[in-house]
């Protein structure tokens, strides 16, 4: 959005400014601005009240506070207008200040962090369908691969779906913030990890969560690093699994997810002409290609077809 629309929002909260800062979109639609006066600074969200409401990053945010989890607290909220006034926890999300040094410190808080949010309470949480899951996964098949990429996708898509959502079906299930990512979880002025954006908190598999901080976007696939990282998730963790389940459990999230997000960012370009996170698509789909079995028959599609064509695709644009 642009400044001066973010100040006629402002203002008819009533909120006074010395500066607005743009901070980020996203792909729900919600913008972050950050606004200061004097020596105080809070995070403005906007999101059209035509499109939704912040009525479930509300009581969740409310209910992680009184669970002493780490994330924003709500200053004040104006549902006609759209607009939530939040905490303001600095811009040192963890795609900007980890790096090799702090990197085993700062995944095992988020994975802390992660086993708090699945051990609280919080009421009023959907249950994520077996049927949401696979339409999600039908992204990928209708939106990134026919509509973006201009392919057919075979049979063996189809398999990887089935065999992803079976798997999904036996995960444990558990509050689950649905983007569990690095590009929402804040280092704040105290060095603690924050989490951020959960109007999406569900009840839905565990995995999808782990292979949302694990499965990283930005960063690429290291098996061997990922599996100490899941045996530090059991051993912080109530839930009783086996290294190896969990991989699997783990694995299959990924898939799930990397294909809903592959689906996801290919429709806001060519729905809305939004293609800030085009670039990203490459890594995403490399993730989840190598997360295939090898011996799964849609390998061959991913590695060849669909990453060939990707990269066709980018290049034109």
């Amino acid at each position: 959005m642009k400044e001066t629309q973010i100040r006629e929002i402002a203002k008819k909260c009533d909120l006074s400014f010395d500066s607005l800062t743009p901070l980020k979109d996203e792909a729900s639609g919600r913008s972050y601005w950050r606004v200061s006066r004097d020596k105080e600074s809070f995070v403005l969200c906007y999101l059209n009240p035509n499109l939704g409401d912040h009525e479930s990053f509300i009581s969740v945010a409310e209910q992680l506070d009184a669970h002493d989890i780490n994330a924003p607290k709500i200053i004040s909220h104006h549902p006609l207008i759209g607009v939530t006034i939040q905490d303001d926890l600095g811009e040192d999300d963890l795609i900007s200040v980890m790096n090799d040094q702090n990197r085993e410190l700062l995944t095992n808080k988020s994975i802390d962090l992660l086993v708090n949010m699945h051990k609280a309470d919080i009421k009023g949480l959907v249950h994520l369908s077996a049927s949401e899951l696979k339409d999600q996964m039908h992204k990928f098949k209708y939106i990134f691969c026919e509509r973006f990429l201009d392919i057919s996708v075979d049979e063996s898509v189809n398999d990887l779906i089935m065999n992803s959502l079976d798997s999904l079906q036996e995960c444990p299930k558990n509050n689950c913030h649905f983007d569990f990512e690095r590009r929402n979880l804040i280092l704040d002025k105290h060095k603690e990890v924050n989490v951020i954006d959960f109007q999406d908190m569900c009840i839905a598999p565990i995995g999808i969560d782990i292979a949302g901080i694990l499965l990283d976007h930005y960063m690429n696939f290291d098996r061997s690093v990922i599996e100490k990282n899941l045996k530090y998730f059991l051993n912080q963790s109530d839930i009783s699994l086996s290294e190896d389940d969990l991989f699997e459990f783990f694995r299959w999230s990924g898939i799930q997810r990397n294909m809903r997000i592959l689906g996801t960012l290919a429709n806001l370009y060519c729905d809305e002409g939004r293609d800030f996170r085009l670039k990203d698509l490459p890594n995403i789909l490399s993730n989840l290609t190598i997360l295939i079995p090898d011996n799964h028959n849609s390998k061959s599609f991913f590695e060849d077809k669909v990453k060939n064509k990707l990269t066709e695709r980018l290049a034109v644009l």
